[in-house]
């Protein structure tokens, strides 16, 4: 029996359909596998990308982990208080330490703001601004402590994340944000430099026996190291430019004589 060219075309023809609808099958089942692979995969990379961006709490915590660097000893703090409550802001940090009146602890207005500084040092206003008839301050979420000079969190974060430390803070010992410039054989510490001498109007005294630390508050926000202690008329002192800053200025320190 003779096929037909027709049929013959016709039987082809079946067979193909048959196969490619098999295979637009298998790879309609297969495009679905990997589309569901590649959909998993954006999923979990989001979700760790997610995951690794740091709460809001840990960056506030890693703002305070700046803080407690910088040594602020014995600041901010009339006693008998011996702690007051903070307000610690992010993006960028900034502390705002309440302050207490001893003689007035009704008052709840008043508080020094400090923010960071070109070395990622924090700096503070020399007085506490605020008016004493102000409203109480609301928001505070920490405590300062004047003993240790430490800021500690009312909610520590679940997962904290650490702050790189510069590299000043790595090198050199700190007293309120301050280089201290000076080593044991009161000699200025490598990788210090000097400027020019103090001008006037700017100078700095003390009285004898009254220095407590190697740092004098000599007024007007000006800050000077003595080498050593007890002080000395005339000795050779470093005033920094700024926290943080490894450049001092020469000045010589006024002692007046005892009486």
């Amino acid at each position: 029996m003779h096929v037909g060219a027709a049929e013959v075309a016709t039987s082809w023809q079946r067979r193909f359909d048959s196969c490619y609808d098999r295979f637009v099958s298998r790879a309609s089942v297969t495009i679905a596998i990997l589309l569901t692979l590649a959909l998993a995969a954006c999923g979990s990379e989001r979700g760790a990308q997610s995951s690794a961006e740091p709460s809001a709490d840990a960056v506030r915590q890693a703002c305070v982990e700046r803080w407690n660097w910088m040594h602020y000893v014995g600041d901010f703090v009339e006693l008998p208080n011996r702690s007051v409550p903070v307000t610690v802001r992010i993006n960028p940090c900034r502390i705002e330490i309440d302050y207490r009146l001893p003689d007035a602890p009704h008052i709840k207005s008043l508080y020094f703001p400090c923010g960071l500084n070109q070395f990622q040092a924090y700096v503070c206003t020399e007085h506490a601004l605020g008016l004493p008839a102000g409203p109480p301050r609301t928001g505070q979420n920490g405590r300062y402590f004047s003993a240790t000079g430490r800021i500690h969190l009312d909610r520590a974060p679940q997962h904290p994340v650490t702050a790189p430390r510069p590299a000043w803070i790595k090198r050199y010992p700190v007293t309120h944000g301050f280089i201290e410039p000076f080593d044991s054989h009161g000699q200025l510490r490598l990788g210090l430099t000097w400027r020019k001498p103090l001008t006037q109007p700017y100078s700095c005294g003390t009285f004898p026996k009254i220095a407590q630390t190697t740092l004098i508050g000599c007024g007007a926000g000006l800050y000077c190291f003595v080498p050593r202690l007890p002080v000395s008329n005339r000795e050779l002192i470093a005033c920094p430019a700024t926290r943080g800053s490894r450049t001092f200025f020469r000045a010589r320190l006024y002692v007046p004589p005892s009486s």
